[in-house]
Protein backbone atom coordinates (compact mmCIF):
# COMPACT_ATOMS: atom_id res chain seq x y z
CA UNK A 1 0.00 0.00 0.00
CA UNK A 2 1.78 3.34 -1.26
CA UNK A 3 1.96 6.00 1.78
CA UNK A 4 -0.87 8.37 -0.27
CA UNK A 5 -3.47 6.10 0.13
CA UNK A 6 -2.23 5.20 3.73
CA UNK A 7 -2.67 8.99 4.40
CA UNK A 8 -5.70 9.27 2.78
CA UNK A 9 -7.79 6.24 3.84
CA UNK A 10 -6.14 7.58 7.49
CA UNK A 11 -8.14 10.89 6.66
CA UNK A 12 -10.76 9.61 5.67
CA UNK A 13 -11.58 7.19 9.08
CA UNK A 14 -10.74 10.38 11.05
CA UNK A 15 -13.34 12.71 8.75
CA UNK A 16 -15.91 10.31 9.16
CA UNK A 17 -15.98 9.65 12.74
CA UNK A 18 -15.57 13.86 13.02
CA UNK A 19 -18.39 14.27 10.84
CA UNK A 20 -20.61 12.00 12.01
CA UNK A 21 -20.10 12.95 15.98
CA UNK A 22 -21.05 16.77 14.96
CA UNK A 23 -23.86 16.18 12.88
CA UNK A 24 -25.28 13.31 15.53
CA UNK A 25 -24.14 16.64 18.21
CA UNK A 26 -26.21 19.06 16.49
CA UNK A 27 -29.03 17.27 16.00
CA UNK A 28 -29.52 15.95 19.59
CA UNK A 29 -29.33 19.35 20.51
CA UNK A 30 -31.92 20.39 17.67
CA UNK A 31 -33.90 17.75 19.88
CA UNK A 32 -33.20 19.35 22.94
CA UNK A 33 -34.61 22.84 21.89
CA UNK A 34 -37.54 21.21 20.41
CA UNK A 35 -38.72 19.75 23.42
CA UNK A 36 -37.80 22.33 26.28
CA UNK A 37 -39.19 24.99 23.58
CA UNK A 38 -41.81 22.98 21.46
CA UNK A 39 -43.46 20.88 23.31
CA UNK A 40 -46.46 20.86 21.38
CA UNK A 41 -44.42 19.21 18.51
CA UNK A 42 -43.68 16.21 20.74
CA UNK A 43 -47.53 16.12 21.00
CA UNK A 44 -48.19 16.60 17.37
CA UNK A 45 -46.19 13.13 16.68
CA UNK A 46 -48.01 11.41 18.91
CA UNK A 47 -50.79 11.34 16.42
CA UNK A 48 -48.20 9.12 14.16
CA UNK A 49 -48.44 6.04 15.66
CA UNK A 50 -49.38 2.82 15.15
CA UNK A 51 -51.84 0.80 17.66
CA UNK A 52 -50.28 -1.54 20.25
CA UNK A 53 -49.64 -5.03 19.20
CA UNK A 54 -47.48 -8.11 20.00
CA UNK A 55 -49.54 -8.69 23.52
CA UNK A 56 -49.63 -4.84 24.18
CA UNK A 57 -45.88 -4.62 24.19
CA UNK A 58 -45.48 -2.25 21.27
CA UNK A 59 -46.35 0.37 18.75
CA UNK A 60 -44.57 1.39 15.91
CA UNK A 61 -44.38 5.57 15.02
CA UNK A 62 -44.54 6.18 11.60
CA UNK A 63 -42.21 9.06 11.21
CA UNK A 64 -39.47 7.56 13.58
CA UNK A 65 -39.78 4.04 12.99
CA UNK A 66 -41.72 3.00 9.48
CA UNK A 67 -40.01 5.74 7.76
CA UNK A 68 -36.36 5.07 7.95
CA UNK A 69 -37.25 1.12 8.10
CA UNK A 70 -39.32 1.66 4.62
CA UNK A 71 -36.42 3.55 2.93
CA UNK A 72 -33.72 1.08 4.24
CA UNK A 73 -35.67 -1.52 2.56
CA UNK A 74 -35.94 0.63 -0.54
CA UNK A 75 -32.03 0.87 -0.39
CA UNK A 76 -31.26 -3.00 -0.38
CA UNK A 77 -31.93 -2.76 -4.32
CA UNK A 78 -29.34 0.09 -5.45
CA UNK A 79 -26.55 -2.09 -3.28
CA UNK A 80 -27.70 -5.50 -4.77
CA UNK A 81 -27.38 -3.29 -8.12
CA UNK A 82 -23.87 -1.99 -8.09
CA UNK A 83 -21.06 -2.82 -9.69
CA UNK A 84 -18.56 -2.01 -7.21
CA UNK A 85 -15.97 -3.43 -4.70
CA UNK A 86 -17.80 -6.01 -2.51
CA UNK A 87 -17.77 -6.36 0.95
CA UNK A 88 -16.21 -9.55 2.03
CA UNK A 89 -18.45 -12.16 3.18
CA UNK A 90 -16.60 -12.69 6.56
CA UNK A 91 -16.82 -9.26 7.94
CA UNK A 92 -20.46 -9.28 7.19
CA UNK A 93 -21.26 -12.17 8.72
CA UNK A 94 -18.95 -11.57 11.86
CA UNK A 95 -21.25 -8.19 12.19
CA UNK A 96 -24.21 -10.10 11.71
CA UNK A 97 -23.33 -12.70 14.52
CA UNK A 98 -22.63 -10.38 16.74
CA UNK A 99 -25.97 -7.60 16.44
CA UNK A 100 -28.14 -10.91 16.19
CA UNK A 101 -26.19 -12.10 19.84
CA UNK A 102 -26.11 -8.92 21.59
CA UNK A 103 -30.10 -8.60 20.89
CA UNK A 104 -30.73 -11.99 21.67
CA UNK A 105 -28.43 -11.67 25.30
CA UNK A 106 -30.20 -8.62 26.10
CA UNK A 107 -33.63 -10.07 25.36
CA UNK A 108 -33.56 -13.48 27.33
CA UNK A 109 -30.22 -13.34 29.35
CA UNK A 110 -28.96 -9.74 30.75
CA UNK A 111 -29.76 -5.97 30.33
CA UNK A 112 -26.84 -4.94 28.96
CA UNK A 113 -28.25 -1.10 29.91
CA UNK A 114 -31.03 -0.61 31.77
CA UNK A 115 -34.28 -0.42 29.97
CA UNK A 116 -37.63 1.43 31.25
CA UNK A 117 -41.05 1.39 30.06
CA UNK A 118 -40.37 4.26 27.75
CA UNK A 119 -37.11 2.38 26.68
CA UNK A 120 -33.21 2.28 26.82
CA UNK A 121 -32.04 4.39 24.68
CA UNK A 122 -29.10 3.40 22.18
CA UNK A 123 -27.66 -0.22 22.41
CA UNK A 124 -23.81 0.98 22.58
CA UNK A 125 -22.81 -2.32 21.72
CA UNK A 126 -24.57 -2.73 18.55
CA UNK A 127 -23.54 1.47 17.55
CA UNK A 128 -19.67 0.20 18.08
CA UNK A 129 -19.82 -3.15 15.96
CA UNK A 130 -21.25 -0.63 13.40
CA UNK A 131 -18.84 1.99 13.63
CA UNK A 132 -16.22 -0.87 13.68
CA UNK A 133 -17.84 -2.26 10.44
CA UNK A 134 -17.77 1.24 8.53
CA UNK A 135 -14.33 1.83 9.63
CA UNK A 136 -13.62 -1.57 7.55
CA UNK A 137 -15.62 -0.22 5.01
CA UNK A 138 -13.77 2.72 4.33
CA UNK A 139 -10.54 0.86 4.77
CA UNK A 140 -11.80 -1.47 2.05
CA UNK A 141 -12.45 1.51 0.28
CA UNK A 142 -15.95 0.74 -0.37
CA UNK A 143 -17.90 3.72 -2.10
CA UNK A 144 -21.41 4.65 -2.89
CA UNK A 145 -22.65 0.78 -1.60
CA UNK A 146 -21.13 2.23 1.97
CA UNK A 147 -23.26 5.34 1.90
CA UNK A 148 -26.72 3.07 1.38
CA UNK A 149 -24.98 0.23 3.95
CA UNK A 150 -24.68 3.21 6.59
CA UNK A 151 -28.44 4.44 6.39
CA UNK A 152 -29.37 0.78 6.86
CA UNK A 153 -26.77 0.02 10.12
CA UNK A 154 -27.73 3.28 11.31
CA UNK A 155 -31.53 1.69 11.42
CA UNK A 156 -30.33 -1.46 12.77
CA UNK A 157 -28.78 0.28 15.63
CA UNK A 158 -32.13 1.91 16.15
CA UNK A 159 -34.15 -0.78 15.80
CA UNK A 160 -32.20 -3.67 17.85
CA UNK A 161 -32.03 -0.33 21.09
CA UNK A 162 -36.38 -0.77 20.87
CA UNK A 163 -36.55 -4.37 20.22
CA UNK A 164 -34.92 -5.54 23.20
CA UNK A 165 -36.93 -3.82 25.60
CA UNK A 166 -39.93 -6.77 24.34
CA UNK A 167 -38.78 -8.63 27.68
CA UNK A 168 -38.26 -5.89 29.97
CA UNK A 169 -41.66 -3.87 30.17
CA UNK A 170 -44.50 -4.59 31.21
CA UNK A 171 -46.08 -1.41 28.75
CA UNK A 172 -46.44 -0.96 25.38
CA UNK A 173 -42.94 0.84 24.07
CA UNK A 174 -43.40 3.03 20.43
CA UNK A 175 -40.71 2.28 18.45
CA UNK A 176 -39.15 5.26 16.95
CA UNK A 177 -41.09 7.72 20.00
CA UNK A 178 -38.80 10.63 18.89
CA UNK A 179 -40.06 11.00 15.70
CA UNK A 180 -37.53 12.76 13.69
CA UNK A 181 -35.51 13.24 16.34
CA UNK A 182 -35.29 9.65 17.16
CA UNK A 183 -32.09 7.28 17.40
CA UNK A 184 -34.00 5.25 14.89
CA UNK A 185 -34.08 8.05 12.63
CA UNK A 186 -31.02 10.80 13.72
CA UNK A 187 -28.15 7.15 13.47
CA UNK A 188 -29.03 6.30 9.72
CA UNK A 189 -29.17 10.11 9.19
CA UNK A 190 -26.38 11.09 10.74
CA UNK A 191 -24.27 7.94 9.40
CA UNK A 192 -24.92 8.28 5.98
CA UNK A 193 -24.34 12.06 5.41
CA UNK A 194 -21.01 11.36 7.10
CA UNK A 195 -19.97 8.68 5.12
CA UNK A 196 -21.47 10.85 1.86
CA UNK A 197 -18.51 13.20 2.65
CA UNK A 198 -15.99 10.74 2.71
CA UNK A 199 -16.81 8.97 -0.14
CA UNK A 200 -16.49 12.70 -1.81
CA UNK A 201 -13.54 13.70 -0.66
CA UNK A 202 -11.73 9.93 -1.15
CA UNK A 203 -13.07 10.43 -4.97
CA UNK A 204 -11.66 14.37 -5.09
CA UNK A 205 -8.22 12.97 -3.15
CA UNK A 206 -7.88 10.10 -5.83
CA UNK A 207 -8.33 12.31 -8.51
CA UNK A 208 -5.70 14.95 -6.88
CA UNK A 209 -3.12 12.16 -6.93
CA UNK A 210 -3.82 10.90 -10.16
CA UNK A 211 -3.48 14.34 -11.70
CA UNK A 212 -0.32 14.40 -9.97
CA UNK A 213 1.13 11.15 -10.67
CA UNK A 214 0.55 12.34 -14.33
CA UNK A 215 1.72 15.49 -14.37
CA UNK A 216 5.08 14.08 -13.21
CA UNK A 217 5.83 11.76 -15.98
CA UNK A 218 8.36 12.10 -18.08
Amino acid sequence: MKIEEIIRKSASIVIFFSFFGVILYVLLILQGIASIYYPRLSSFMFYFRSPVFLGGKARFDYIGFCLPLVISLLMIYPILRLKEKRIHWLGALILVIVLVGDLLYSLFIYELRPISSNGGGVNWLALLAVLIFIFYMILRGIGKQGVYLSFILGFLVGAISDLESLTHTAVATTYGAGGVFDADFILPLSMTFAYLFVVKLNRKLLLREQFKSISTEP
